[in-house]
């Protein structure tokens, strides 16, 4: 029993004495002067008053070390009222809330913003043009599988996100990668509705690295419904759409009202169809019908934006 309670004791002793330490350094520590604290400001102008002070009284003696002591003096009073005045303004102001911040430490971490690799990168760094078969496919009723095409500096820009064009067309409308963009292109069958292909968003920018708008549809007059109920049903996702028409009366015809916040462009096969004048945001372009679709495409790509740079360095971290 006696050495147990004098276990507890030593045990209290010692716990006493980690406490005792505690307080102490807790003391010590509200010691330390603030940068924004009223002592060091009071400090401050004690010294001005100081200096002031014993320049006066030190203005007319020293004998030859009399200019010499008031140049000293001036230059000290200079340096003690900016001292005061900027502890003042930076308390009101806390530009620097501590000596940490004045000396440079602001308790911040320099990241780099990684873009998310795509599911398909992998696959895409041996070949730019690939089937693709999203999780959505069998809802989307389409007559194929899409297929995707990628820049040919897709691999080489790990970090940039690129603006998408949707061709909603034949094998023949894209015949090669497009500088800048991603090409998807799908073959719509008549079961094709814009309700079900409006998961294409969320599958394309899963599988590879893509903007969250601003993209673009190109189409044939026979999928010209369905490219306007997608750009409808998806106002903030498309800014531009072209129409490969067979002549400009047949223009809107099944894309029945424009889609609002998007650039609309109709592809007429013959320069005698441009006699007709477009509505008011759209613009008529002409080629013949081998060039019709690669016209389509250029004028789309244009009106995208350009593949993002790859992201800035940002500050993280809580400032002391």
């Amino acid at each position: 029993m006696a050495m147990l309670s004098g276990g507890r004791v030593n045990g209290e002793a010692r716990d006493d004495g980690v406490e005792l330490r505690r307080k102490v350094g807790a003391r010590r520590a509200g010691t330390d002067m603030s940068l924004t604290g009223i002592p060091l400001l009071a400090l401050a102008g004690l010294t001005l008053v100081g200096f002031v002070t014993a320049t006066v009284l030190l203005w007319s003696r020293c004998g030859r070390w009399r200019l010499v002591v008031r140049t000293l003096g001036v230059l000290l009073i200079e340096v003690a009222v900016v001292l005061s005045v900027g502890l003042a303004v930076n308390r009101s102001e806390q530009f620097y809330p501590s000596w940490a911040a004045l000396a440079g430490d602001t308790g911040t971490q320099t990241t780099t913003a990684v873009a998310q690799a795509g599911e398909l990168d992998d696959s895409l760094a041996s070949r730019s043009t690939q089937p693709w078969r999203p999780a959505s496919l069998p809802q989307w009723k389409l007559a194929g599988a899409p297929t995707m095409t990628v820049p040919p500096d897709y691999a080489a820009a790990s970090k940039a996100p690129y603006p998408v064009l949707v061709v909603l067309g034949p094998a023949t409308s894209v015949t090669k990668p497009v500088k800048g963009v991603v090409t998807v292109r799908l073959t719509p069958t008549p079961a094709t509705t814009a309700e079900a292909l409006r998961s294409l968003v969320p599958d394309l920018s899963r599988a590879v690295r893509v903007t969250a708008g601003g993209w673009a549809l190109a189409a044939g007059m026979d999928d010209a419904a369905l490219a306007g109920d997608l750009a409808r049903s998806l106002p903030a996702q498309f800014r531009a759409l072209a129409l490969v028409q067979t002549s400009a009366t047949a223009f809107p015809g099944a894309l029945g009202v424009t889609p609002p916040g998007t650039t609309v462009a109709a592809v007429l096969p013959a320069p005698a169809d441009r006699s007709a004048q477009p509505p008011t945001g759209v613009t008529f372009l002409t080629a013949a019908a081998p060039k019709a679709w690669s016209t389509a495409i250029s004028w789309t790509t244009r009106q995208l934006s350009p593949p993002l740079a790859p992201p800035l360095q940002l500050p993280t971290g809580n400032i002391k």
